[in-house]
């Protein structure tokens, strides 16, 4: 069996479980140790990528920044691939009440991560309707393919923007996946001065605390789509 079959049916464990335990009223965490096992086990040859920052065909196709690869959608977790062109940004955005699994396969990526935001209530003139939330700034990490996963869940680290030093590619899982009619939307979000919502006393006391403004999906960020070409992934195995 494939190393990303065994993922797959691992994550199918994980939060199918995670899953039936929200649905009982318990609010514990997943035990995500078994899939993290795998998952850092992963490299690109796994699912047929090249690690080459040299090969044409790890770059997103056309002028995209970014690509998206489809491997598998279930109703508990997904599975996808993305490449990043080198200097290309994922804006800010979150995972409302999600976990997430993210290993670089090839490349260099830095992560600048945020705790859950809290909306401010607040009025300002000419804000056009956008509204404004605090977030912890949780710092900015590097990652590359000796790199452990990094990991997100619905109270640390579950605002990110991811920023390719270099062409790069990364796995990502996401449990339970997004979902607009159960609540779990994909925000964006704009990072602006303290000042922009307070005073300037105020402003200063906020010391490792982010301004962030909720936006629509910037425009100059999109993804093109690639074809999976890894092993296949057989649901009826899971």
């Amino acid at each position: 069996m494939s190393l990303v079959q065994r993922i797959a049916r691992q994550g199918k464990i994980t939060f199918s479980a995670h899953y039936s335990a929200l649905t009982a009223g318990s609010t514990e965490a997943p035990d995500l140790q078994p899939l993290l096992a795998l998952v850092n086990e992963l490299k690109s040859s796994d699912i047929n990528l090249p690690s080459n920052p040299a090969v044409a065909d790890i770059t997103p196709p056309d002028s995209a920044p970014a690509a998206f690869i489809d491997i598998l959608r279930d109703n508990h977790f997904t599975i996808a691939g993305f490449l990043l062109r080198r200097g290309s940004s994922m804006p800010i955005h979150d995972h409302p009440n999600m976990y997430g699994i993210c290993k670089v396969l090839y490349g260099k990526v830095i992560i600048t991560s945020f705790s859950p935001p809290k909306r401010i209530e607040t009025s300002i003139p000419h804000s056009h309707g956008f509204s404004y939330y605090m977030a912890k700034d949780e710092g900015a990490e590097f990652f590359t393919a000796a790199s452990p996963c990094a990991i997100l869940t619905p109270n640390s680290k579950n605002l990110h923007t991811i920023c390719a030093m270099e062409h790069s590619a990364f796995f990502d899982i996401l449990g339970p996946p997004y979902n607009s009619f159960e609540n779990r939307n994909c925000h964006y979000y704009q990072e602006v001065p303290k000042t922009t919502v307070f005073d300037q006393e105020k402003a200063k006391e906020l010391d490792g605390v982010r301004v962030l403004k909720r936006t629509e999906q910037p425009p100059m960020f999109y993804t093109s789509v690639k074809s999976y070409r890894g092993p296949p992934v057989d649901v009826r195995k899971l």
